[in-house]
């Protein structure tokens, strides 16, 4: 199969594909992916934080919308009802001393 099922690697693709360099347009094609995506499937009325809402969200490393779409942000934290179900662990890279 093809993709990874990430939704910013199409809003990714999109700007590029399409010419949308400015922030405004950025910040409107992470829209699309999300609000307007729940929008089109019907599902708006239970998307989004707030109380009452099922809890299932994801947590960008990302500052902005459009820094999320620029830098394709690592999912930090996956949650489903409310729960923690997945979390991202930093690589690190340790350097040793030749001396």
């Amino acid at each position: 199969s093809l993709g990874t099922g990430n939704m910013l690697d199409v809003a990714y693709m999109g700007v590029h594909i399409c010419q949308m360099t400015g922030i405004k347009e950025i910040d409107a094609c992470y829209q699309m992916v999300t609000w307007n995506g729940a929008k089109t499937l019907g599902v708006e009325d239970g998307y989004g934080i707030k109380v009452g809402n099922p809890g299932n969200l994801i947590v960008l490393d990302a500052d902005s919308c459009f820094n999320a779409v620029r830098k394709r942000a690592t999912v930090k934290y996956v949650f489903c009802q409310a729960k923690l179900l997945a979390e991202t662990i930093p690589k690190t890279i340790k350097f040793t001393s030749f001396t």
